[in-house]
């Protein structure tokens, strides 16, 4: 079972607002496992104490500058979604918008997660679930039945590749999503040096049947189990 829990950090005047929606799971029959789950789960939903801290200190300072400090941004709000829940494979899907005073539109970002069940890990990467020497089959397959995927010219390293998920649709069966190129940043070239461009969520999505790419799965992993039984 995925349910969730709430914090709500908010200013005197209510003027700044942070909102946090964090999933946590229970009835495992393994206690020790649930807990690690939700440590994890709790470190990358939840703020940390300190962040905490830092939020109610900028209201409760009695200097002069007090009433300048405010946290980074005037609203922030985090929930999550789950993208596909079985006993071997938690996918989740953390969303969040920022906004402050001046800006025209808000920020959102979004962080995929996808959870081992079986051992509590996190599954970060494409090639703990996809054969990393299968990279060209893997490639071929995306390009032959997505043609804005093959239009955009898009190479996708099993060995680098972190946004990802699975989804379940009751009629369509298995999906595997792909996002490109990753959230939060990207590389270009600059006077001949390397320059990291920090831009939020880049909104290119591409979703492609897993059926298509259940050969190239990694034998042992615990989406080969998933699709198994899917297919039994």
């Amino acid at each position: 079972m995925v349910d969730h829990y709430n914090l709500s950090l908010v200013s005197p005047d209510s003027s700044y607002k942070h909102l946090y929606e964090s999933p946590r799971i229970s009835g495992l029959s393994d206690a020790r496992l649930e807990h690690e789950i939700n440590r994890f789960l709790k470190s990358k939903f939840y703020p940390s104490r300190e962040e905490i801290k830092e939020f109610k200190a900028e209201f409760t300072q009695k200097s002069p500058e007090a009433s300048a400090m405010t946290p980074h941004w005037d609203y922030l709000e985090s929930s999550f979604s789950i993208n596909l829940k079985t006993q071997e494979l938690l996918m989740l899907e953390r969303n969040c918008l920022h906004e402050f005073e001046g800006m025209p539109e808000g920020r959102w970002e979004t962080e995929m997660f996808a959870i081992d069940m079986t051992t509590g890990e996190w599954i970060e990467h494409l090639y703990e679930l996809f054969d990393v020497d299968q990279t060209k089959e893997f490639n071929t397959i995306l390009r032959s039945c997505n043609e804005s995927f093959e239009s955009e010219d898009i190479y996708v390293d099993l060995s680098r590749q972190k946004d990802f998920s699975i989804f379940e649709n009751k009629d369509r069966g298995l999906w595997l999503v792909l996002y490109i190129p990753p959230f939060g940043e990207y590389t270009i070239v600059e006077e001949g040096e390397l320059v990291t461009i920090s831009n939020g969520y880049v909104p290119m999505r591409f979703e492609f049947p897993l059926k298509l790419l259940s050969h190239i799965i990694v034998k042992d992993s615990v989406l080969k189990k998933v699709v198994h039984k899917r297919t039994q």
